[in-house]
């Protein structure tokens, strides 16, 4: 191999552009290892909720609130509960509804995004879609259930 001051110009290129990518690839490690070590020992439980992969969530316990679809993305995680959240069995945000609709029953579904769903409320009661349930209930409309079919992002 011949010393670098007799290196053409095209392999001094591709040495220099060699080295640039080994640099960029050890960065790129490094920020995967450091993020890791981060999630694992150092980020609270918040965090970890919100930036684990679903493998790392449910090797801690976790089920995740969303899942992945194949043509969706994501989807809310049917069962998915908490203290002050829950997905019924059908993942929509909210209590349990009965299948099929009871003919009695009056039916508003509430399609959205995250707005819809209301994912910066931690407690699905205090979503639009639940509120405007208890509003028609209080004023007389005993026989109507608001779904909320909101899907975050």
């Amino acid at each position: 191999m011949p010393h670098p001051t007799e290196w053409s110009r095209g392999q001094a290129i591709l040495a220099n552009a060699t080295v640039a990518l080994l640099a960029c690839v050890l960065v790129v490690v490094g920020m995967e290892i450091a993020a890791g070590v981060w999630l694992r020992f150092v980020a609270s439980r918040q965090d970890f909720v919100q930036f684990a992969s679903v493998r790392q969530l449910r090797a801690r316990g976790f089920t995740p609130r969303f899942v992945a679809h194949r043509y969706l993305g994501h989807y809310p995680n049917p069962g998915f509960e908490t203290e002050q959240n829950r997905h019924n069995s059908l993942g929509y945000r909210g209590d349990e509804i009965e299948v099929p609709k009871p003919d009695t029953e009056f039916r508003i579904v509430c399609l959205g995004g995250s707005t819809t769903y209301t994912s910066s409320v931690g407690n699905y009661r205090h979503s639009y879609p639940d509120r405007l349930q208890r509003y028609l209930r209080r004023e007389g409309f005993t026989n109507v259930r608001v779904v909320n079919a909101g899907v975050n992002s």
